[in-house]
């Protein structure tokens, strides 16, 4: 998986972490995830879900 890890890096000038995980979603077949990271929308095959705030946990201070 590093291998193309780091294809994905140097092909998307992306973050390493972000082609990590996306070569991790793409092995696994998880075709989606949920980021306010634009970078995961070079990837084919991954399909960016952007979160909405109502959906975020509240903390409670």
């Amino acid at each position: 998986m590093y291998h193309r890890a780091s294809e994905i890096y140097v092909s998307k000038n992306i973050s390493f972490a972000d082609a990590y995980n996306a070569a991790y979603m793409l092995t696994e077949a998880a075709a989606s995830i949920y980021s306010w990271d634009i970078d995961f929308d070079k990837i084919e095959g991954i399909h960016r879900l952007e979160p909405e705030e109502e959906q975020l946990p509240r903390h409670k201070e």
